[in-house]
């Protein structure tokens, strides 16, 4: 599981991966995800993306957002 683990984190160094993920209630069918580069949860930066309930998850070590697939958010004022 070790080695799998930071394999999976080599991998995935310059990637966003998945930190917090919560289904949408402003956006039915869709999960929101927070994404930090590497799934570093130390790292200030961080991205809000839109997966569809469909397609998310969350996997062994995380959830890697394709940039190309996944839509980029921006939160709403409460």
């Amino acid at each position: 599981r070790v080695k799998d683990e930071r394999q999976f984190r080599q991998r995935h160094a310059a990637d966003w991966v998945v930190v917090s993920a919560i289904r949408s209630e402003r956006h039915p069918g869709f999960v929101e995800c927070v994404a930090k580069i590497g799934g570093n949860r130390s790292l200030a930066d961080e991205r809000l993306y839109l997966v569809p309930v469909s397609e998310y998850q969350a996997g062994r070590f995380g959830f890697v957002i394709d940039e190309r697939e996944h839509q980029r958010f921006e939160p709403q004022a409460a």
